[in-house]
């Protein structure tokens, strides 16, 4: 308290107005990082919405081989002429096997039957990272960089995992995270 009766008046008066300044530059911080918090939770909950319905696709589907209506492999079918048709965000659903093949690809179907090859910066699969996010539950989320299609930076990205243990599939629908940053 001592310290503060030496001072002079302009010195306590710059004090509180760096404090005050202080504040705010806390508060916009604060309130930034809630924002950012809030559009990736946004992200994940559409995300969640286009897992869930293409996964209960796949689920009534199964429900009809099990009661014989339909072959596995016409189900997978049906299913993948879904797929096909799927889009949100300007994004597709991509289903693999257990394995990394690729059984069904929303925008590129040439790719259906072949291993999933993409890779992110640190040089991990998706289903490489999908086995150890999928490894004691059915969902989950992860998060790597890889390019947009036409580029080489790699930009963050978010893809929630389901695991449909009956094709022994595992369902991925991803989103670039990116534009939060910016916004």
């Amino acid at each position: 308290m001592k310290l503060l009766q030496r001072l002079k008046l302009r010195t306590k008066l710059a004090l509180v107005l760096g404090l005050a300044v202080l504040a705010v530059i806390a508060t916009i911080g604060a309130g930034a990082s809630l924002m950012y918090q809030r559009m990736y939770d946004d992200r994940v909950a559409e995300l969640s919405a286009v897992l869930e319905t293409t996964m209960s696709l796949a689920k009534g589907l199964e429900a009809q081989v099990t009661a014989k209506q339909m072959t596995r492999e016409q189900a997978i079918q049906r299913m993948r002429d879904d797929v096909h048709l799927i889009r949100y965000d300007g994004a597709w659903v991509t289903v693999y096997n257990w394995d990394g093949i690729i059984l069904m690809q929303g925008e590129q179907p040439a790719l259906e039957g072949k291993p999933g090859v993409a890779r992110d910066s640190n040089g991990h699969t998706v289903m490489e990272l999908a086995h150890i996010a999928l490894a004691n539950t059915d969902t989950g989320v992860i998060r790597y960089s890889y390019p947009r299609a036409g580029e080489t930076v790699p930009k963050p990205k978010i893809s929630l995992l389901g695991r449909f243990r009956p094709w022994d599939a595992v369902f991925n629908c991803s989103l670039y995270i990116d534009d939060l940053d910016a916004d």
